[in-house]
């Protein structure tokens, strides 16, 4: 694994600053971007129920409803930014127990700390059989990474970094293979979709 490290990022014990704040901008690309994601995983699978883990404003929401009237929305974040959204910090160990067909991750892996990865990822495939999400891997190299973070998001606000194959292996370990990968609109993020390996 590649290790990265961003001073700026830390507090003065070497913890990571939470990234990941209440004044930040929910754009109309983000959700474009979500609309995207629901799409790929509609091919894939006949989804009834979704967790929008991350789910901010909840964007997401009117965009279940319109693909699937009769759907399930479960929204999980760290701020209440909606009356209905489960509040958890994901970085503090707060999982809550939900399941559902499908788990959307749409701009939130990169705000989770990596000594807190392995948790956060073994709670989110337990609570779903299929799971998108999107990543922008450090495949393209640390220049690309921050340019894009500058570029896209609050500058050098993502506080993990690994590649695609990085992120292939988190999946594979769980039981997890990926049905596709995809790089969104020509940029260096990528949206990734895993399903459970059934034995």
């Amino acid at each position: 694994m590649q290790e990265l490290t961003f001073s700026h990022l830390s507090n003065n014990d070497g913890s990571y600053k939470n990234t990941w704040e209440e004044d930040f901008r929910y754009t109309k690309s983000m959700k474009i971007r979500g609309l995207k994601m629901l799409k790929i995983a509609s091919k894939v699978c006949k989804w009834k129920s979704i967790v929008d883990v991350g789910c901010g404003n909840q964007q997401l929401k009117p965009l279940v409803f319109r693909l699937n009237p009769e759907a399930e929305y479960i929204g999980i974040d760290r701020l209440n930014h909606c009356s209905d959204t489960i509040i958890a910090d994901f970085n503090k160990g707060e999982y809550p127990k939900v399941t559902a067909d499908l788990a959307i991750l749409s701009g939130v892996v990169e705000y989770i700390y990596p000594e807190m990865i392995d948790r956060f990822f073994s709670w989110v495939c337990d609570t779903s059989p299929i799971i998108v999400l999107s990543y922008w891997p450090i495949d393209f190299g640390q220049k690309e990474i921050m340019k894009a973070a500058k570029r896209r998001r609050r500058p050098d606000s993502w506080v993990n970094h690994f590649t695609i194959s990085e992120v292939i292996t988190i999946f594979s370990r769980r039981g997890f293979f990926p049905e596709m990968i995809h790089r969104y609109q020509k940029s260096s993020q990528y949206i990734m979709l895993f399903g459970r390996i059934i034995e």
